[in-house]
């Protein structure tokens, strides 16, 4: 729970002891969701601002680790949905001026992203943003939809079962790390 300071100086700790290749992060996105905003009128105001500030803390934290990463020549990847506010804040502006930090965006139907609305099951669009140092990583989940199916809306509460990642997605991300990995010789390439 990165609520709780300790928890994030624990988590801090084992970045620094255990030095790994790569950190994924995926902060809740509720309190920057285009959707969330919709029922902004519906909630309290106190409910709202803890939502809000629960969402900054949480996308500052994860923008540390980043910079953690970065500054000690090891990588990072950040999803958050394509039309998330969290891509506007101040901290994530600066993360992705650095010059070895880009920002790609992938359509989850390319990655057999699914929902179920009144015509049964289909495909989900959810265009998502990818911000990664790693070019190998980028490339792999830069995928737009080709077109040629129907996409399920995410309204009515189908946006949180596609929390999950989906197969593909998890492999197309290992991919990206394995190149990443062999060509910065952090791993033997066959």
């Amino acid at each position: 729970d990165f609520d709780v300071p300790a928890q994030r100086s624990k988590c801090v700790r084992h970045i620094l002891e255990q030095e790994p290749a790569f950190v994924m992060g995926s902060p809740m996105c509720t309190a920057f969701s285009v959707l969330q905003g919709l029922n902004k009128g519906r909630m309290s105001k106190e409910k709202w601002d803890a939502m809000w500030e629960k969402g900054i803390r949480h996308m500052r934290f994860a923008v540390k680790l980043y910079r953690l990463q970065v500054d000690s020549g090891r990588f990072f990847i950040h999803e958050h949905p394509n039309s998330a506010s969290s891509w506007k804040m101040p901290e994530m502006v600066k993360l992705m001026e650095d010059i070895y930090t880009d920002k790609v965006v992938g359509h989850m139907c390319r990655f057999g992203m699914e929902s179920s609305d009144q015509q049964g099951i289909g495909l989900v669009k959810k265009p998502t943003g990818f911000l990664s140092n790693s070019p190998f990583v980028r490339d792999q989940l830069e995928k737009k939809c080709m077109g040629g199916h129907r996409h399920v809306a995410l309204m009515g509460g189908r946006a949180k079962a596609c929390q999950i990642y989906p197969d593909k997605l998890c492999r197309a991300m290992l991919r990206g790390i394995e190149s990443e990995l062999v060509h910065s010789g952090m791993l033997k390439g066959e």
